[in-house]
């Protein structure tokens, strides 16, 4: 990611794990989608565990909650498909 820019990025986000990773919090910013893990009984809403990380950067990308044990849904495979023909039509 220091180096290359994907055409693509989705992040993986889990609001009750504390650890947030130094170079996932680098790059928050050129996320195109994030994917939110979110287990049963709980709300989108949920205060994250993680001390002083902003989501600021990542506010107007789509989010996509997932419960396990589905991480895949058809709404994540139609975003990353019109994403990747978006970059191809566009010949990048």
């Amino acid at each position: 990611m220091k180096f290359v820019r994907p055409d693509l990025y989705l992040t993986v986000l889990d609001p009750r794990n504390a650890d947030f990773k130094k170079s996932a919090q680098e790059f928050l910013d050129r996320a195109g989608a994030v994917i939110w893990h979110q287990p049963e009984n709980t709300k989108s809403s949920e205060i994250p565990a993680w001390q002083g990380i902003s989501l600021k950067p990542v506010a107007g990308c789509p989010m996509f909650p997932v419960q396990p044990p589905r991480y895949l849904t058809p709404e994540i495979v139609e975003f990353v498909r019109s994403r990747l023909q978006a970059g191809a039509d566009s010949g990048t």
